[in-house]
């Protein structure tokens, strides 16, 4: 059994480009949550147990919330040891709360839809406007301080993930997306970025997780797992007749 394990500091379009490989052991998943805020300092300002939430909050959704309250982030990070970690920044599409000063949370769908944060704090930040990326630059540094204390730069994979589409929505978040990956890629010396070819940078509004920029046609998947795979020196076969597509019925 193959035992070199690939984490995810990312989106589930990382996530869907490793489950395409057969016998693959995918380690830590960190996910829903910003990088700003994975390396903001703890607060105190509002507790997890000050919130109210819906009966249907998923374990991992919960498990993850809780771990940005605690800002327990470096034992999941710790996990990752031994291995390849990819990152990419398509959770950047979300908010920060600020309770404290330099302090933030991320304003995850699960937390805005499923809790009473937005009673509680106001004035969130969106991370794709110039605001929000001063906060994520200036945070830059304490995250790749964080990842480097339990993996070496050159076990850092940055698949630099984009929105697919030509409207100005996908464009202005392209922007930014491409500005914080240059920014990334310097915070890694000798880390490795992979990008998709434009045969297969495709969106499928047939998707099974819906419609939407980050949610590609299979070939996408394909391509990439096989360009994270040869950067690991991970020979491993894809699995056969695999699809992303929403079963019809």
């Amino acid at each position: 059994m193959y035992t070199v394990k690939v984490s995810i500091v990312g989106s589930c379009v990382t996530r869907d480009v490793l489950q395409v490989v057969d016998g693959l052991e995918i380690g830590p998943y960190l996910a829903r949550t910003s990088l700003a805020s994975i390396a903001s300092p703890a607060q105190r300002k509002l507790r997890l147990a000050d919130l109210q939430f819906a009966a249907d909050v998923h374990p991992w959704h919960m498990k993850l919330i809780t771990a940005d309250f605690e800002k327990s982030h470096d034992e999941m990070i710790a996990e990752m040891a031994g291995g390849y970690v990819v990152i990419d920044l398509i959770e950047e599409r979300v908010e920060l709360f600020r309770p404290a000063f330099r302090r933030y949370l991320t304003r995850g769908q699960i937390l805005a839809q499923k809790s009473n944060i937005d009673s509680l704090l106001g004035g969130p930040v969106r991370i794709f406007s110039p605001k929000g990326q001063r906060i994520w630059m200036r945070a830059l540094p304490r995250f790749a301080t964080m990842l480097r204390a339990a993996v070496p730069n050159d076990r850092i994979i940055v698949h630099r993930a984009l929105y697919a589409g030509d409207d100005a929505a996908a464009q202005r978040a392209n922007g930014y997306l491409t500005t914080m990956y240059d920014a990334l890629g310097a915070a890694f010396p000798g880390c490795t970025s992979v990008s998709p070819s434009a045969e297969v940078f495709a969106a499928d509004p047939q998707h099974k997780w819906g419609p939407a920029p980050y949610h590609f046609v299979d070939a996408f998947y394909f391509e990439m797992a096989q360009r994270i795979m040869q950067v690991a020196g991970i020979d491993l076969p894809l699995k056969q007749d695999f699809t992303f597509r929403a079963v019809a019925g």
